[in-house]
């Protein structure tokens, strides 16, 4: 058996949230050994408290400051090896086989940098499954509301009738195929490939506090004819933008703010690249 995959996991207080991410990841069996990198971005109180009652033998990566989500991956990847990483939010409610779906995924596509699974939200459409995506939002709670877990469970319970395993086993059986090739690349939940950060180097923390870091680190991967996958059979639930939308900051003003930056680091990245000799 090789190394356990890790599975970096940026949080920025949200206990509620935090909680119930990382008690489902320890009730659910993944379907392969995990290693849990935890890095706190500064958080405080009653997440600190959370995140060190949970460690046991899980990395929590102490940082004094917020550096984003970008800052709080990197952060981590100076601990995770060399090995395959998973990029995880800190409010995702995993099920049973999610990490082994992906890295069947990654074996079988020898193109893929990235493998991504299915969700019921998130930025990009082409991992949502339409109708259970519709179904949440109907219900989605303001990310800047704070949560007890018998009202995430609500939400849960709300968003997935017959239980959330049942729906996830479900998705997976009403696949066509293993896997689908993706136009977009999605983080709230992805296996990279191993080699991938040492030779490209980790998230570019100037997009803060989050939204098109992954995008703008993924381009110059698929620029060399790396590609992005999602695992049909690989399914979360995700409620999405939740450490990025609070006291300080945005989420839709810090998308406005990245989306220009994506486009001058863009333009000046092809002008570098077409300028090589």
């Amino acid at each position: 058996m090789g190394d356990p995959l890790s599975v970096i996991i940026p949080v920025f207080n949200r206990p509620d949230y935090t909680k119930a991410c990382l008690d489902s990841l320890s009730s659910t069996d993944a379907g392969i050994e995990l290693k849990f990198i935890i890095p706190t971005n500064g958080s405080r109180g009653s997440t600190m408290s959370l995140l060190k009652e949970w460690a046991g033998p899980r990395l929590v990566v102490d940082m004094n400051r917020n550096k984003g989500f970008s800052g709080g991956v990197n952060a981590g990847l100076e601990f995770a090896g060399d090995g395959r990483v998973v990029i995880m939010h800190n409010d995702v409610i995993v099920t049973d086989g999610w990490a082994a779906e992906m890295n069947m995924v990654m074996d079988a596509e020898e193109d893929a940098a990235v493998v991504t699974c299915r969700t019921n939200y998130a930025n990009e459409q082409s991992v949502c499954v339409p109708e259970i995506r519709k179904r949440f939002e109907s219900i989605k709670p303001s990310n800047k509301a704070r949560l007890d877990q018998s009202e995430i469970a609500d939400v849960l319970s709300k968003t997935y009738p017959d239980g959330l395993e049942a729906e996830a086993r479900r998705v997976s059986s009403e696949a066509k195929t293993p896997s689908q090739y993706s136009v977009e690349i999605a983080s709230h939940c992805m296996l990279v490939r191993e080699g991938m950060f040492a030779k490209y180097g980790g998230f570019d923390e100037d997009f803060f506090p989050r939204g098109f870091e992954d995008k703008f680190w993924f381009q110059a991967l698929e620029w060399d004819g790396w590609a992005c996958f999602v695992s049909n059979r690989a399914y979360v639930h995700h409620f999405g933008n939740i450490t990025s939308d609070g006291p300080g900051f945005s989420f839709p003003d810090a998308i406005r703010i990245n989306e220009v930056k994506f486009k001058e680091k863009t333009d000046l990245r092809m002008k570098t690249r077409t300028a090589r000799p």
